[in-house]
């Protein structure tokens, strides 16, 4: 007895040991970026071994993607110019390892892009899951579903994503101590708590000579210069970093299910929030032969409320999920010298439905989301906001299809084409992706993904997602290696 409490000691410490180390590898990669990014993990057959009472079972893919964008080597921000196309290698690797009622989970991702000479490294989930009668527990880096609508839209309300491609959001868990509770047949209590924080993970930028520079087409950098007084003044530029990661946040989520078509769940938080407010400070410095603008930019994240009710209709291959949340953000003081992203309240409504066919599903969703409009904060701020609009969408539909095209080689060619309509915006994003498997372990996926401006539209919906990005139009190939 004393030998397996040993042992289990010393693998408990190993894992936390482990997760130390990745949480601060992390922490170092959030330091120096603000994107996010794409990660392409296959469903690809598993090995597994079995010893005695332990199962391990281990997937590794190698990757080679390429991106090619149509439009954004063009020169946004004067002498720093994007990238025409971005290439990554890399591995992405998933365990999940059982001894009896205790299970390892993990799922991490590391790649390299030369375009950006920069080593990105996603850790979606990184967990000890332990089940004790009715309850289970993960400790770690957790991906739990908060809210099925969230994911769908890729909101990133409730979890933080990793977005080195916008195109391809992929959502990462909390990081701390979870636990899911029984209370009866049909109800489930699920809570989080936590002392560490992490928020999106973004694209790599670099600050060099007074500029803030990235190859990275997502990354939006400063003007090398501003006009003041109808002068063109030069702009010096660097990023402070004041914020820490201990931060404390919790989360409690009710389940229940009402009967075999119908399920509902009720969500909380109080947690500072994933994406970054925008605050900088500049003063003029006058030099001996000119005058220059100094800017500290000093990224804030500042705590929220969320609360989010859904509730699912499941019968037979149809799906309906009706959801509707609220955000409340903290108000919190800055500088009068300073110039901030104002925080506005934001409710946001959603409906999808989703039909399974004989050879793949059809999908659609419609989501609204009711926001006052943003206005800067400070004593010299300007009357437009001069920072991109908070919400992704405002009023938009989504169509999407996905299954099989045609079999080639006795392998099938399966495709995914999907589309979205703001009406508020008007501006749409249209994506499609084909995949094929020449092998049991090798495969190809291509993609093709454009944002565009149906016309015109109102002023307040000019620094929106779809307009301030729709140069970024792009041909991505991704060719996968499961060892």
């Amino acid at each position: 007895m004393q030998y397996i409490k040993g042992c289990f000691i010393t693998v408990f410490a190993k894992f936390w040991l482990f997760f130390l180390i990745c949480t601060a590898f992390c922490a170092a990669g959030y330091a120096e970026q603000s994107g996010a990014m794409n990660m392409n993990i296959m469903t690809q057959p598993s090995t597994s071994w079995k010893l005695s009472e332990k199962l391990l079972s281990l997937t590794a893919t190698g990757e080679f993607q390429y991106i090619s964008f149509v439009r954004a080597n063009k020169a946004f921000f004067g002498e720093e110019k994007n990238s025409a196309s971005l290439t990554a290698a890399g591995v992405s690797v998933q365990t999940n390892e059982n001894i009896k009622k205790i299970s390892s989970l993990l799922d991490v991702h590391w790649f390299y892009v030369p375009e950006e000479d920069f080593h990105y490294f996603n850790l979606r989930e990184l967990s000890r899951e332990i089940h004790k009668d009715e309850n289970t527990y993960w400790l770690g880096r957790h991906v739990h579903e908060w809210s099925e609508a969230d994911s769908y839209w890729s909101l990133g309300i409730w979890q933080p994503q990793f977005l080195w491609d916008y195109y391809n959001p992929q959502e990462q868990g909390l990081t701390g101590i979870f636990s899911q509770t029984t209370l009866t047949s049909n109800t489930k209590l699920n809570f989080f708590v936590s002392g560490i924080y992490l928020p999106d993970q973004a694209a790599q930028y670099r600050q060099e000579n007074g500029q803030i520079k990235s190859k990275n087409p997502w990354f939006h950098t400063p003007p090398p210069v501003v006009e003041l007084w109808s002068h063109n003044t030069p702009v010096n530029a660097h990023i402070e970093f004041e914020e820490s990661l201990f931060k404390p946040s919790l989360a409690a989520q009710i389940t229940r299910k009402f009967s075999d078509e119908i399920q509902g769940q009720l969500a909380y938080a109080y947690k500072p929030m994933n994406q970054m407010r925008v605050t900088y400070e500049y003063y003029i410095k006058a030099e001996p032969l000119d005058q220059v603008t100094e800017i500290t930019i000093r990224p804030q994240f500042p705590y929220e409320h969320v609360i989010n009710t859904e509730l699912n209709w499941m019968r037979d291959d149809m799906k309906i999920n009706m959801s509707l949340s609220h955000q409340n953000p903290k108000t919190e003081k800055i500088s009068s010298t300073n110039i901030a992203q104002q925080m506005v309240d934001a409710t946001t409504a959603s409906l999808i439905l989703s039909k399974k066919a004989q050879v793949g599903s059809i999908y659609a969703g419609i989501i609204k989301v009711w926001a006052p409009m943003a206005v800067d904060e400070g004593e010299n701020a300007q009357a437009r906001s001069q920072f991109d609009d908070r919400s992704l969408f405002y009023l938009a539909s989504r169509l999407g299809i996905t299954g099989k095209v045609r079999s080639y080689r006795g392998r099938p060619i399966t495709a995914n084409v999907e589309g979205t309509y703001d009406y508020a915006e008007n501006a749409a994003l249209l994506q499609a992706r084909a995949d094929y498997s020449f092998t049991g372990e090798l495969s190809m996926g291509l993609s093709v993904n454009m944002i565009g401006e149906i016309g015109n539209t109102k002023d307040r919906y000019q620094k929106t997602f779809l307009r301030s990005n729709r140069a970024n139009d792009n041909a991505n190939m991704v060719v996968s290696y499961v060892f």
